[in-house]
């Protein structure tokens, strides 16, 4: 009497169906991987926008402060000396506005009591100023143009420039020289109104570049 062999093939399926996934897991469809593509892509859309929005308004309250900031030295600086510093520029105006492009050097010795580089300051003109040497303010590395010089529109940073976040270089500041507690619209960025302050800084589109834009310490 013969024996048969019956041999059992176990996870086999000789159905004729298609056997279970592997594990359990499906693949995605082509159709599924374009679906997510196209979602992933216009969330991007959206996104990025508002992130640059976001990035702006952080680079210009970044700004603001350091207005804020330099403002306050000069106050500091009055309050000492029972004067303004004029920065190497004249008061021949009521307000007189100073521009920081050319008189780096002078602004940042008045108010740090240091040279540029940080050492003892021997400046004539600021040293007439600040006698003493006080340092109302101390400047940091994100304050100047990179070794980059940065070019927006037709204007360009150079290296050791006082910059804003944005890196422009066009900075001005005004003093209430006629101590009447008023600037001058005149004396500020188109679209102004008079101001009550006693100091006003602001950086100024020039130029036409889109990137730097006109950003003020009193709004």
């Amino acid at each position: 009497m013969k024996t048969r062999r019956i041999i059992s093939y176990r996870g086999s399926n000789f159905s004729g169906k298609n056997s279970p996934p592997v594990n359990g897991r499906a693949g995605f469809s082509l159709v599924e991987l374009l679906s997510v593509v196209a979602i992933v892509a216009l969330l991007a859309g959206i996104l990025l926008p508002v992130a640059g929005v976001v990035r702006r308004s952080v680079m210009t309250a970044k700004t603001r402060a350091q207005f804020l900031q330099y403002a306050t030295a000069i106050g500091q600086f009055k309050v000492e000396y029972g004067y303004y510093p004029d920065f190497g520029v004249g008061s021949g105006d009521a307000d007189p506005v100073v521009s920081l492009r050319g008189n780096n050097a002078v602004f940042i010795q008045t108010l740090s009591g240091r040279t540029v580089e940080g050492l003892t300051m021997d400046d004539t003109y600021a040293l007439a100023a600040n006698k003493q040497r006080i340092p109302f303010y101390r400047f940091r590395e994100p304050e100047f143009a990179s070794d980059t010089a940065t070019r927006c529109g037709g204007e360009t940073a150079l290296k050791g420039e006082l910059v804003d976040a944005f890196d422009n270089p066009n900075l001005f500041v005004v003093f209430d020289g006629d101590r009447n507690g008023v600037i001058e619209k005149r004396n500020l960025p188109p679209g102004s109104e008079d101001i009550h302050a006693e100091v006003a800084i602001y950086s100024l589109n020039a130029g036409g570049c889109e990137e730097w834009k006109t950003i003020t310490s009193w709004e």
